[in-house]
């Protein structure tokens, strides 16, 4: 079973440079996986589509292994801002650095909503569908796209 993000994965987390606009991220991913490694587990850095971590784990081990994410989650401090005004800002702005890169790289783009609007919807509806800088990218270029313009 594979916990954590899939596509591309390397075996060393520290080689992965950070996207720009997402040190954050990637360094709560580095120390994440550091922590998990600490604790025995096999895991990798992976930054397709974002930072995440990936790791096999036999389905016995997967309620051992969520223990030990939150553990290190938790002890490194590392904040949830699901559901927060905080966390909406963030990926607001973060989608804003996306939709930036898509268009600068020629793919079609929807109108920007104000960032207001996004926070509001998002607190309104944290499960709900908000606005994806990727909507109007076609499936077939969706892959590079990703690759190109990581959120």
């Amino acid at each position: 079973m594979t916990q954590g993000l899939s596509g591309e994965r390397n075996k060393s987390p520290a080689s992965l440079p950070p996207v720009e606009g997402n040190q954050t991220e990637y360094e709560n991913a580095v120390a994440t996986a550091t922590c998990l490694k600490e604790r025995g587990w096999d895991v990798e850095l992976d930054s397709f589509g974002g930072w995440g971590i990936v790791a096999d784990v036999p389905e016995a081990q997967s309620n051992l292994y969520n223990e030990d994410y939150s553990s290190c989650v938790d002890g490194l401090g590392i904040l949830n801002f699901v559901g927060t005004e905080q966390g909406a800002k963030l990926a607001y702005d973060n989608l804003i650095r996306v939709h930036a890169c898509l268009d600068r790289e020629g793919y079609s783009v929807e109108t920007v909503p104000s960032r207001e609007s996004y926070v509001a919807k998002a607190l309104e509806d944290p499960a709900g569908e908000s606005w994806n800088p990727y909507s109007l990218v076609a499936s077939d270029d969706l892959t590079t796209a990703l690759r190109i313009c990581q959120p």
